[in-house]
């Protein structure tokens, strides 16, 4: 579902499969599934997230790789590129 200009209060959404234009999202409930995410000059406010999906697998495995020989220096590559300045320019290489 596409949203526009609307404030939205205490719903559960995926934010890889509905859509957001300027909107602000209130106690909200907010779904992560792997996708691109559709959040577009949206502001959010006192929202809960969650992973699911190919997201957790995600999650699961960099865990996993953060337990292993060598594997951490690996994590720790990805959470510095994840605390760098946001682009949406495209996929992280």
């Amino acid at each position: 579902m596409i949203y526009r200009n609307e404030t939205l209060t205490d719903k559960s959404f995926d934010v890889d499969a509905d859509e957001f234009y300027d909107c602000k999202l209130v106690r909200c409930t907010l779904r992560y599934n792997g996708g691109t995410i559709n959040l577009h000059d949206t502001v959010t406010n006192e929202c809960g997230w969650t992973i699911e999906g190919a997201a957790r697998s995600t999650v699961d495995f960099l865990r996993y790789l953060n337990n292993t020989s060598g594997g951490r220096f690996v994590v720790d590559q990805i959470i510095s590129e994840i605390r760098s300045p946001y682009s949406p320019s495209g996929p992280v290489n």
